[in-house]
């Protein structure tokens, strides 16, 4: 006679998803997932009734904006850090692996 004992991660067959709900789960997120699609596409077709020279006049200039730590560097070196190996070359460590 086999014994199993299940371990605490197993769920009985009584507590599985019966199969109609599982099967209604999927074409529930089929459906969720088609709405934001389908809005997402309206978005796009809003701007195409524009030429594209009107959109190009319609847009502004973008001001400069001023970096507000400027300011702070070049930052002074820290001495209780030691630099005690070479530098890696930036080719190498800008790579994968």
């Amino acid at each position: 006679m086999l014994i199993r004992i299940k371990r605490g991660w197993e769920l009985p067959e009584s507590q599985a998803t019966p199969e109609d709900v599982f099967l209604k789960r999927r074409s529930l997120l089929k459906a969720a997932a088609a709405g934001p699609l389908l809005l997402g596409a309206g978005g796009l077709l809003a701007g195409c009734d524009e030429a594209p020279n009107q959109v190009a006049e319609a847009a502004e200039d973008p001001k400069p904006v001023e970096d507000p730590s400027a300011g702070l560097y070049p930052v002074d070196r820290n001495e209780r850090y030691v630099l005690d190996r070479p530098i890696t070359d930036e080719t190498l460590a800008t790579t994968y692996n």
